[in-house]
């Protein structure tokens, strides 16, 4: 779950990813993981749960599923990426799956996997793949690896022509789920490519320092977070950032 700010007075766009395990009122359900509130009614209740918890009013949203994630990183060319080399081996296995989301018609011959690490061109089964890892270290470097991905499929983005980015954007329109029009859509997409903002800002949320992950009970592992702390960082960090 990221937030994407795109800040016109001062021309710079920022990602926020708010952690999946953040332990949050959910409205008429109970106090639970963040994510339980996109399983049991989707984005309309994610949002006011953000809004509740969070003080953040956002009413706007995009879902993006994984085959049209692994089609608009192929169709801008790739993406550039530091790969760690603990990550092969998972990544590789993790392939193995994205591949057959890809094309379920090609036999597994055709499967690129990962030979080395450090940074890299890699397409879209392998940025999906690369984007769901946790297990060699956690939920917050995942948060972080999937930033990379964005921030990097913005930059490949600026580089290309007009045919490649109407195709972008006919996929993207095609292949999620918003409450956004699509004209609104394309106007906030120039805004963005307008900017060229090479070094997007980025916060993981709740903050490092103001934060402990716990086992709740029957709840499992979540993150409990220092509310006040945290509400007037992110709130700074979206609204009066510089």
């Amino acid at each position: 779950m990221i937030i994407l700010t795109i800040d016109s007075k001062n021309k710079d766009i920022r990602l926020t990813s708010i952690g999946r395990d953040t332990y949050v009122d959910i409205p008429g359900y109970s106090t639970e993981k963040l994510n339980h509130s996109y399983a049991y009614e989707g984005p309309p209740l994610l949002l006011e749960t953000i809004n509740k918890n969070f003080g953040i009013p956002i009413d706007k949203y995009i879902t993006v599923s994984f085959k049209s994630f692994m089609d608009i990183v192929d169709e801008i060319g790739g993406i550039e990426v530091n790969i760690d080399s603990k990550n092969i081996d998972i990544i590789n296995s993790t392939i193995n799956e994205t591949y057959s989301i890809y094309n379920e018609d090609k036999t597994a011959a055709s499967i690129k996997l990962i030979k080395n690490g450090g940074i890299q061109t890699i397409n879209g089964y392998q940025a999906l793949a690369f984007s769901r890892i946790r297990y060699t270290d956690n939920g917050y470097a995942r948060d972080g690896r999937q930033r990379e991905v964005i921030l990097s499929a913005y930059k490949m983005l600026l580089k290309q022509d007009l045919p490649t980015i109407k195709e972008a954007v006919n996929i993207i329109l095609h292949n999620c789920k918003t409450n956004i029009a699509p004209l609104e859509m394309v106007q906030i997409g120039i805004k963005a490519y307008n900017m060229k903002d090479s070094g997007i800002d980025q916060l993981e949320f709740p903050i490092a320092s103001h934060r402990e992950d716990i086992i709740k009970g029957e709840k499992g592992w979540v993150t409990e977070w220092d509310k006040e702390y945290n509400q007037k960082e992110l709130k700074k960090f979206i609204y009066n950032y510089k």
